[in-house]
């Protein structure tokens, strides 16, 4: 596989070049208190069981009328310090374009864009230099922005799999085998030969050096890195190509270890780990194309309990997980488009009990077409915010207005 100092010219490389980045709408909210309910699992009809009061106090969860942004058609969203003023930025996976948002510090953002997108982009320093670089899926493999400093990002190519032409459409940054350097994974549908299908892990061997990719055919997108059976290396929670959930749990140095298939309920959207009990315990979180949002929490040794639905309507893409009220339980957001063209997208809450449990979803308009969301804290207030792509060709921003 090529470096980052020098480039296969035979992947379709760009000049290395500084790239200036220059500059260039209500809510619906649903604020009725619901007690909270824990659902019964997928193996067990019906999807909710009676609701029950936990007595948790918590805060009175809001947020404000969306701030749209115009991209092009955008798919995904990262949130991370792109320019070292330790203030959260935007980076959107914007179709031909990688469209970034640069914080003012109020919660609002000055745009601009970089001239390589893909279908998703990751946020992590990838050469060690204390700077967020941008890596996206591309030309068969990936490619890489290095952050040379304030805001500017110079293009170092595209690193791909001999002979493959194809496109990823999923990427993630972790440090898979422990030396302390990012590494890459990344997966999709592969081309028409196969070649790239399924998940690909590339180790970061330092100096703007990667290790051939090895593949792993146990489904490709969405994907998600996370510890899940608590031995500090990052897992992977992947979606297998019969549209369930797969788990390959990393063993120690890099790779990984056969898949174990979880059953889900529809086919899988997006893919989110977080520890959603409090048990500290790495969980996961799944959006599913049949309305729901589904929770699998963690026996504590990597392996998983039958999912548990959340029903949140529509067709949900997206899903991520961050304390959204403040009470310092994990709760869930999911990127919902409209069911029906012509008809409004939603970002729907669900408020966690911190036992794994939560409230029904209470929807926010966010867009014609919500794919993506991401939770962050964009105006420093303290609380949890929202940025949600819109496939149509928006990027909102939902600061969060809880008392």
């Amino acid at each position: 596989m090529p470096d980052l100092a020098a480039p296969d010219s035979a992947n379709r490389d760009l000049a290395v070049a500084d790239l200036a980045v220059a500059s260039r709408d209500s809510a619906i909210p649903d604020l009725a208190n619901a007690d909270l309910a824990r659902p019964t699992p997928d193996s067990a009809a019906p999807d909710l069981a009676p609701s029950r009061d936990l007595g948790r106090p918590r805060k009175v969860f809001s947020l404000l009328a969306p701030v749209t942004y115009q991209v092009e058609q955008s798919y995904c969203i990262a949130i991370g310090d792109l320019n070292g003023d330790s203030k959260p930025d935007l980076a959107a996976a914007n179709g031909p374009y990688l469209s970034l948002f640069f914080n003012l510090g109020n919660g609002s953002f000055a745009p601009a864009d970089l001239p390589v997108g893909g279908p998703s982009v990751a946020i992590g320093d990838i050469n060690g230099d204390s700077k967020n670089d941008l890596v996206v899926p591309a030309s068969g493999g990936f490619g890489v922005f290095v952050n040379s400093g304030l805001g500017a990002f110079a293009w170092t190519g595209y690193l791909g799999l001999a002979g493959s032409g194809w496109g990823p459409e999923a990427i993630a940054l972790g440090d898979l085998d422990g030396d302390g350097r990012l590494d890459v994974i990344f997966g999709g549908v592969g081309d028409m030969k196969g070649t790239g299908r399924g998940l690909n892990a590339v180790l970061n061997l330092g100096n703007g050096k990667f290790a051939p990719a090895v593949n792993y055919p146990a489904g490709g997108w969405p994907l998600a890195l996370g510890d899940l059976n608590g031995d500090g290396r990052p897992d992977v929670a992947v979606v297998a190509w019969n549209g369930d959930l797969a788990v390959l749990l990393n063993r120690g140095d890099g790779s990984f270890a056969a898949a174990v298939d979880y059953v889900v309920e529809n086919q899988v959207g997006s893919v989110a780990i977080g520890d959603l009990d409090g048990d500290g315990k790495a969980d996961i979180a799944v959006a599913s194309s049949g309305g729901d949002a589904s929770v699998l929490m963690n026996k504590g040794d990597g392996t998983f309990l039958p999912a548990v639905r959340y029903p949140v309507g529509g067709r949900p893409l997206g899903v991520a997980i961050g304390d959204l009220d403040g009470d310092g339980e994990a709760d869930l957001a999911v990127a919902n488009p409209a069911p029906v063209n012509g008809m409004l997208g939603w970002v729907s809450v669900l408020l966690g009990d911190g036992h794994g449990g939560f409230a029904p979803a209470m929807n926010y308009y966010a867009g014609w077409f919500p794919t993506s969301v991401a939770i962050g804290d964009l105006n420093g207030d303290g609380l949890a915010d929202l940025a949600v792509t819109d496939n149509v060709g928006t990027i909102a921003v939902l600061l969060n207005s809880s008392h």
